[in-house]
């Protein structure tokens, strides 16, 4: 993991975060926050902004690497439960019915996406070479 950045104690359901972070779960910074700017939850902004600090660490955290949102992706991203507030309403017969307001820690980690040349030469490796499926009678007439 190249940076990480954590939001604590956003007062926001757990359960309403993972919402929006389960649509960028793996993607890239940039299309991540493409996605989130679109998205019509108060859990996306929340979310927007946990994400792009963390790509601010990573652009300051190695500097002589120059990353940019096109090398990173979104490597790991969870909503954990934070503490939550007891409050009381009225309930009926003088009773008293307790509501939670619950609270959200929000977690990303992004690392590098692999370099494509990479990818290549791995892929180039797995594929088997082509053989010559002619027979050589055929080969040989046809260089007469």
């Amino acid at each position: 993991m190249i940076a990480m950045a954590k939001a604590r104690y956003i007062r926001i359901s757990p359960k309403k975060v993972r919402l929006v972070i389960d649509v960028i779960r793996g993607k890239g910074v940039d299309e991540a926050l493409a996605v989130l700017m679109t998205t019509n939850k108060k859990a996306s902004e929340l979310v927007g902004e946990v994400v792009e600090s963390a790509a601010n660490n990573a652009q300051r955290k190695h500097p002589e690497k120059k990353y940019v949102y096109n090398d990173l992706y979104i490597s790991k991203i969870t909503a954990d439960e934070g503490p939550s507030l007891a409050r009381f309403r009225a309930a009926s017969m003088g009773r008293a019915s307790m509501i939670k307001k619950r609270s959200s820690h929000i977690f990303v980690g992004l690392d590098a996406r692999p370099e494509r040349a990479e990818q290549a030469a791995k892929i180039k490796k797995k594929q088997p070479q082509k053989r010559n499926t002619i027979p050589k009678k055929v080969l040989a007439n046809a260089q007469k």
